[in-house]
């Protein structure tokens, strides 16, 4: 781990989008690894050192070339995910844009709406929700929005709400019940009732 860290002291110095690109994706496993961790917050705050030069850098507009593009996403997915206060201001003010009918960048559309979730309260939970349960939303905002909810830190709140309403949904409004594990939905079009449990498993492996 140490010299895992070490390596990673040398991208304060780094501007290509191929280094960075595989450290990020390594240092996220990581840290998903130790989010337990008792150290956790010395990591985040080791790596806050290491992107900040680079984050400013790049700055929060989307422009430059593609390569550049394409870093200041991964370094501010990263940095979002980390907690910068900063990122967490520009997620809340792009989600209130949205909301009152500003059109956001696709790329950044899941990143909005999973830490909205995730660092707002139950104003971004039912928005994001009812979006996702509009009986005319499209199949991309039925997944953006099931996705985002899985970025909830409250679980009783993911178990109780998403799991039996976006089933109730799919099933076109008819009962689903819970029998130990399993949900069980009465009638045809056990297509949809597939979808709502796919949509599901991915909500389930999201919330870390």
């Amino acid at each position: 781990m140490t010299k895992v860290l070490e390596l990673c002291l040398y991208m304060e110095k780094e501007e290509d989008f191929p280094p960075w690109s595989m450290m990020l994706n390594s240092i996220s496993s990581i840290l998903d690894l130790f989010s337990s961790n008792p150290h956790y917050d010395k990591l985040k705050e080791f790596l806050k050192k290491i992107m900040s030069p680079m984050l400013t850098k790049l700055g929060l507009n989307d422009e430059g070339t593609v390569d550049r593009k394409d870093l200041r996403y991964e370094v501010k997915a990263l940095a979002v995910k980390l907690g910068f206060q900063e990122y967490v201001d520009w997620v809340k003010n792009s989600f209130k844009k949205a909301v009152n009918g500003t059109k956001l960048i696709v790329e950044h559309e899941l990143l909005v709406y999973r830490y909205a979730v995730r660092y707002g309260g139950d104003e971004e939970w039912k928005y994001v929700m009812d979006m996702a349960l509009r009986p005319n939303a499209s199949f991309t905002q039925k997944h953006l929005g099931l996705e985002a909810l899985g970025y909830t830190t409250d679980r009783v709140k993911m178990k109780k709400w998403v799991l039996r309403s976006a089933l109730n949904f799919a099933s076109d409004g008819e009962v689903i019940r819970e029998r130990g594990r399993e949900f069980q939905r009465k009638g045809p079009e056990k297509a949809k009732a597939d979808l709502a449990k796919e949509c599901l498993t991915r909500v389930k492996k999201k919330r870390e």
